[in-house]
Formats: C-alpha cells, structure tokens, sequence
C-alpha cells in the first residue's frame, strides 16, 4: 500500500512512462487502451482489486482471471503491480495513459452522447467522419435521454452540442 498521494502519483508516473515507451516501440496504443480500460475497471472496484492481489504469487492464476478480457500486456502488467502491492494504482495509470496517448500518441479520444443508442452504422460513418490522417479514433457512445434528440460530440477539449435540447435553450434565450 502506498503512502500519500504525492507517491502514489510519482509511482502511477512511472509506470505509464513504461506503458508509453512499449505502446511507441510496438506501434500497440490500441491495445494498451483496451487492457488499461478493463485493468481500470478492475482497480476501481475493490472487490475485484483483491481478488487479483489474492492471486499474486500464483503461478498463472492473475493470467487465469485475466485471459479472454486482457492481452499479454495487461496481463503482465497486472502481475508487476501484483508483485508490487500497487494495484490500487490501475485507476490513476488508465486516466494518465488516457490523457498522454491522445497527446504523445496517434489515438483521438471521441465521446458522442445521443438521446438513444446510436446504430452500429452509424457509429462507424461518425468515427469515419472524425479520423484524421495518421491518427486512431476512440469512440465512445453515451445516451442521455434529456437531449430529446440529436448528438452531442466531445473530442479533447471541444464540444459540439448538436442536440434538440440545447437549440431549444438558445431559442429560449433569444426570446427573452
């Protein structure tokens, strides 16, 4: 168990530095994303953290736990964090690798909201839309039925709110 913070930091630091430094040597970003994404999902929840540190120093019992959900990568991530007594870092390199690799690497975070789940040909004519030369995109689809209809488009820091709702607050304003 780490700590304070200020180590907990410094240590989830250096271990995306690891992660970035293979997903650059390997040309693998996708693949780091899609095990950062299930190894955070497990750090965020207690009860699978200490199901994967119970299995530390079990020859094959985190690769068993993690097969058919995690890559070797992850998987062997989650054994050096194991061995370590750091999984409670999973969370915090997820969310740095997140932010670093739409900077440092190739990959374009995307996250559309629409007022009902969006038809899989449609999400994909939308991440055709939004690919850029030489860069991935990482779509994520949300529903929030307050939007009545339309979508609402965030990417890095931009948004593009094209929902019902807010056009209706405009004219709403414009009225008053």
């Amino acid at each position: 168990m780490i700590r304070d913070r200020h180590s907990a930091r410094r240590l989830a630091r250096s271990y995306v530095d690891a992660v970035i430094a293979d997903a650059r040597a390997s040309a693998s970003w996708l693949a780091w994303d899609d095990d950062l994404a299930v190894l955070g999902r497990i750090g965020a929840d207690r009860d699978l953290c200490e199901a994967l540190a119970g299995r530390a120093g079990q020859p094959g019992r985190i690769e068993e736990l993690l097969a058919g959900i995690c890559g070797e990568r992850g998987i062997a991530l989650a054994q050096v964090l194991s061995g370590a007594g750091h999984l409670e870092l999973l969370e915090a390199i997820r969310d740095r690798y997140q932010r670093r690799s739409s900077i440092e690497g190739p990959l374009d975070r995307v996250q559309i909201t629409s007022a009902r789940p969006l038809p899989p040909a449609q999400v994909d004519e939308l991440t055709l839309q939004l690919a850029r030369e030489g860069r991935e995109v990482v779509l994520q689809t949300r529903v929030d039925p307050g939007l009545i209809g339309g979508v609402v488009v965030r990417l890095g820091d931009w948004r593009y709110d094209f929902s019902i709702r807010s056009r209706l607050q405009a004219l709403r304003r414009s009225i008053n």
